[in-house]
Order: C-alpha cells, then sequence, then structure tokens
C-alpha cells in the first residue's frame, strides 16, 4: 500500500490534532498487538471503541439534537484541514471523502501488511459506527485509506422522523 502522506501545513493546531490523532492509534496498534500475543481476539477492541463511538454520540447530541447540527459540529474546520477532507453537503444527506487520514499514517510507520491495515483500519470505524449510525442518520462506509483506497468515502443520510 501506498505511504499515506499529508499535505503540509503551517497551521499548528492543524498538526497537533493530526499528531494526537496519530498518538491514539500507535497505543490502539500496540494494545492489539499485546492482546493478540496473550490469545485475545480484537472483538474486545471492536465493542470498546463502538461504545466509545455511543458515548460522544450522546454527549453530541445534548447539544446538536438534529441531522445539520451534529453534522456541523463534527465535520467541523479543524476536522476538516486534519483530514483533507472533501464534503458535499445536502439537505438529507452528506457525502465526506478523506483524502489523508493520521491513523492510518500512524500505522505505517508501525507496519506494512496490507491485511492488518485494513483490519485496523475497520476496527477503528467502530467508533465511527458508533457515533454515526442511529438515531439522527444512517452510516455507511464506502471505501477506506486503511484498505488501499485513494480516499475514505462515507455517505450520511438523515433518518426521516
Amino acid at each position: 500500500m501506498e505511504k499515506i502522506v499529508p499535505q503540509i501545513t503551517d497551521n499548528q493546531r492543524v498538526n497537533e490534532h493530526r499528531a494526537a490523532v496519530e498518538h491514539r492509534a500507535t497505543w490502539m496498534y500496540l494494545m492489539l498487538e499485546e492482546a493478540q500475543k496473550r490469545g485475545l481476539s480484537v472483538e474486545f477492541a471492536r465493542e470498546a471503541i463502538g461504545r466509545c463511538g455511543c458515548i460522544q454520540k450522546l454527549a453530541r447530541m445534548e447539544t446538536c439534537p438534529d441531522f445539520e447540527s451534529f453534522m456541523k459540529a463534527t465535520m467541523n474546520e479543524l476536522v476538516n484541514q486534519a483530514w483533507e477532507q472533501e464534503i458535499k453537503w445536502g439537505e438529507d444527506e452528506v457525502f465526506v471523502e478523506n483524502h489523508y487520514c493520521p491513523l492510518v499514517a500512524a500505522w505505517q510507520k508501525l507496519t506494512d501488511d496490507d491485511e492488518r491495515l485494513a483490519e485496523l483500519c475497520d476496527i477503528a470505524m467502530d467508533g465511527d459506527r458508533g457515533l454515526f449510525d442511529k438515531p439522527l442518520m444512517k452510516f455507511e462506509l464506502i471505501q477506506t485509506l486503511g484498505e488501499g483506497a485513494p480516499t475514505c468515502q462515507m455517505r450520511f443520510t438523515k433518518i426521516k422522523e
């Protein structure tokens, strides 16, 4: 898989955000590696990361109770720049394309195993599944950088009341 390289930026906040996400990705990688050495399945990580996404969703819904406000709070300028996002905003649907992923960039420093990168990415996406899927929207993961796609593509569709 080709190495994920960010666009050069002089924005300190963007660089700090990327570094923080990379650090968390390194934690995740090392914890999973140690767990697997001890014979544990990665399923514990999927469940924990998914629960974390649900916790984030509940907290965000306190101040952003509808689809539009939730998405705007989540896809803010810092996230947009750090993940090099292209966003297509519709009334009932948002399409996001990430050209960079700090998680994948961190994992690529630790392994060149494409299958492992895809697995790590999918596990991490359980957090997004927990954060974005229901009750406000349907979350669709189309493709990811972690599986070797040129971009990560996600669709968020408002659930009609």
